[in-house]
């Protein structure tokens, strides 16, 4: 059976005027030792004393207490917020009965994976029907659904002696979902396209620039001297340009580790956080530039799987795939990667968002992907170690961190070099820290697409 939220306990606390006001029913006492008073007249005032107090405190306790439990507070949420982007959201608080000028303190609980930048809100009271509002900044940080119940009330009068305070809930609980923290900037997206595909001048297409002729034009300041035809352009008594027809309808597979390697912590996000930002990223980004894109999650088993497609409504259902997948606790099996790709009859660019920290696990993606790459365009984006490298920058002190140092960089540079490896062999590799994966993924795809690799 459900408790009432209303029916909480109203703790009563003293304001600096309510210990005031109790410090002065010592003066009784010394005054009747001082006037050398009969003890019972002494015992007279404080009780009088006594009873003002309790009489004094227990109406406004009542009065509190009536105006608390009937309080109705509302806050507004959008239904979908992206992480990592302040939201101001409302809060409204009315009051329904008559009362004094009451001033509230309104402190929402945390919530895992959402933090209040003002978590401290305050209200002034004034009378029955009164509705004020007031904004509240939320950062939400790890994607998933997020519900706000629980906040905590304190309420005074405005020259009141006590505060009471007490949790309540909100009826009922505002729900919200948190997405990947991919802007989804179409400006930015499009001049990103241009930046890497067209050498930073105009090109009409939003597509790739692909590699099949189409023909020349008369070469204008600013562009990319490696398009110019120089054979062409000595039969001729000016620069001229090759033009390209676009390529578009490339497809893009986006695979994503869920493994418990991608439960590490980096500040208040994990991993996959941050692996599910870059890959939102790069949906947007294919679905700008006219490319399918396609989606699998995998831990020891495969979580999700969408073939390759294009549309708004394909792009959307991935970002609600991305959404909703969490780590799991087990190692990852990167033969499910080659039996999803292996299914695939096009030529793709098959991009795996994972973590490697040990020489094994680079082993296992090169048993995986090295037959891939005759038919596909494997793509690995290795999440850094963020522990590894700060130990590897820092100094020894002893001889025990000397060998702990000297162990970490170790372990960094077999790494480095198995990547490097697996480069040489034909699979395209990158390695960086957590915060950059948006970046270095957009950037990497925009290079191959340029270099006609896809």
């Amino acid at each position: 059976m459900k408790k009432n939220p209303r029916q909480a306990l109203l703790l009563p606390l003293l304001t600096v005027r309510g210990v005031t006001f109790l410090a002065v029913g010592l003066i009784f006492p010394l005054l009747g030792v001082a006037l050398d008073l009969p003890f019972n007249a002494v015992v007279t005032l404080c009780s009088l004393w006594l009873v003002l107090a309790l009489v004094l405190f227990g109406s406004e306790w009542l009065k509190l207490s009536r105006t608390v439990q009937a309080l109705k507070v509302r806050l507004t949420l959008p239904g979908r917020l992206p992480a990592l982007k302040a939201i101001n959201a409302e809060v409204q608080v009315e009051s329904r009965v008559s009362s004094d000028a009451t001033e509230l303190m309104l402190r929402f609980a945390p919530v895992t994976g959402v933090r209040f930048v003002q978590p401290q809100l305050n209200f002034m009271l004034q009378r029955r029907g009164t509705l004020v509002s007031q904004p509240l900044q939320i950062r939400p940080i790890m994607r998933g659904s997020v519900e706000i119940v629980n906040f905590d009330v304190r309420a005074r009068l405005r020259r009141g002696h006590l505060t009471v305070q007490t949790a309540l809930r909100l009826e009922p609980g505002v729900r919200t979902v948190v997405t990947p923290a991919s802007d989804g900037n179409d400006r930015r997206i499009r001049r990103s396209a241009i930046k890497y595909i067209s050498g930073n001048r105009l090109f009409h297409y939003n597509a790739g620039e692909g590699r099949e002729f189409d023909s020349l034009k008369y070469y204008s300041p600013g562009e990319d001297l490696r398009r110019v035809d120089w054979k062409r352009s000595a039969r001729s008594d000016a620069l001229l340009v090759r033009l390209y027809r676009p390529e578009s309808h490339q497809r893009v597979m986006i695979a994503i580790d869920c493994s418990r390697r991608m439960s590490t912590r980096v500040g208040e996000r994990l991993y996959l956080d941050y692996a599910a930002d870059a890959a939102a990223h790069l949906v947007q980004t294919a679905y700008r530039c006219s490319d399918q894109v396609g989606l699998l999650a995998f831990d020891h088993r495969r979580l999700c799987f969408r073939p390759c497609a294009q549309g708004a409504a394909h792009a959307g259902k991935l970002l609600e795939e991305l959404t909703s997948i969490q780590p799991g606790d087990f190692e990852a099996d990167y033969q499910i990667v080659a039996q999803c790709a292996a299914a695939l009859r096009r030529r793709t660019m098959l991009v795996l968002i994972t973590s490697v920290s040990n020489s094994a696990a680079v082993e296992s993606l090169c048993a995986s992907l090295t037959r891939l790459k005759k038919k596909h365009l494997p793509l690995v984006l290795a999440i850094a170690d963020r522990d590894l490298i700060a130990l590897n920058s820092e100094p020894a002190r002893s001889i025990e961190e000397a060998f702990i140092i000297s162990a970490a960089n170790q372990q960094i540079t077999g790494l480095r070099t198995r990547l490097n490896g697996l480069a040489r062999q034909g699979i395209e590799c990158a390695y960086g820290d957590a915060l950059e994966l948006e970046s270095l993924l957009e950037r990497r795809y925009f290079q191959l697409k340029l270099g006609g690799r896809l």
